[in-house]
């Protein structure tokens, strides 16, 4: 099975013992393929994670970050294809106990399967198009329905390409009812995601003279392939911070 994005294709085998991913964004920072290595190996991440050789993804060299967890493997391919104007990541993530990461008969194991797809990727120009306008006070409108961002079955949308801090660019642009500074907590855990659904993450925003709690709802995702980009609305009982 494929899912098709605006920006990342996702591939799953018919047994979904491999998942994997292909992304493409501007290096926006320029970073050299070492610093993006050092900002992947966090070394607060959950398991180890390994540097192992190179690989081939069409014409250039990737490099292959590995985190092993037994019953669970995922490699993540970097490369900086174009002159170095974008990066290219390409993420397998094979489950052992439903049969992916191992040979079986006639059967290829996953890295197998990986290094041919990447074999076969083409690099091209990151249209100027593809861009998606910044979160910014000039556009800034508050929302008239009363639940939009308010309620988990109607969350703020946000979407971005480059995928930059979506959130902290959003609370950029807004302020308290009488315009005061807007303060939010992040929350212990972020939009989870199974195969595709999301759910929202809850957000604590407060301001100074605040009379309750107030929680947003918000949900970071990808624009599908034939999705159009809407820019977000501020809460009702915010408003806009000023240019």
């Amino acid at each position: 099975m494929v899912e098709k994005g605006a920006y990342k294709a996702t591939l799953y085998s018919p047994d979904l013992s491999l998942i994997f991913m292909m992304m493409g964004q501007p290096n926006v920072d320029e970073l050299s393929l070492d610093e993006l290595i050092a900002e992947s190996s966090d070394p607060n991440s959950e398991g180890p994670v390994t540097l192992n050789d190179t690989v081939p993804v069409a014409d250039e060299n990737g490099v292959i970050l590995t985190m092993d967890m037994g019953l669970f493997k995922m490699n993540m391919v970097l490369a900086l294809p174009k002159n170095e104007k974008q990066v290219f990541t390409a993420t397998s993530m094979s489950f052992s106990l439903m049969g992916g990461g191992e040979s079986s008969g006639d059967k290829p194991d996953a890295e197998a399967i990986v290094a041919e797809i990447l074999r076969t990727v083409e690099f091209t120009e990151i249209p100027e198009d593809a861009y998606i306008p910044r979160i910014s006070p000039d556009t800034c409108q508050v929302a008239t329905d009363k639940s939009y961002g308010l309620s988990k079955d109607n969350p703020v949308l946000l979407a971005g390409y480059p995928f930059d801090n979506r959130v902290e660019a959003f609370f950029e642009i807004i302020a308290g009812p009488k315009g005061e500074t807007v303060s939010f907590e992040e929350p212990e855990i972020l939009s989870q995601t199974t195969l595709g659904e999301q759910e929202p993450a809850e957000y604590i925003v407060t301001y100074l003279g605040q009379k309750k709690q107030i929680v947003f709802y918000i949900l970071e995702y990808e624009l599908g392939e034939d999705e159009t980009y809407e820019q977000p609305f501020v809460p009702i009982g915010f408003t806009c911070k000023q240019p």
